[in-house]
């Protein structure tokens, strides 16, 4: 995979977010706790607020 950055334009930044600075609602999610963390993705344990 490439990615090209086109003249004049700005690089995108990603920051992660610190295990404290977790959202605590995301969409119709609550979240709960962290399960785990790999290289590409963290996992939470979430409860749907629609079941």
């Amino acid at each position: 995979m490439r990615t090209r950055i086109m003249p004049g334009s700005v690089a995108p930044t990603v920051r992660r977010l610190g295990p404290d600075e977790a959202p605590v609602v995301l969409g119709r999610y609550r979240l709960r706790r962290r399960l785990g963390t790999g290289g590409f993705a963290t996992v939470w344990l979430a409860h749907d607020a629609r079941l």
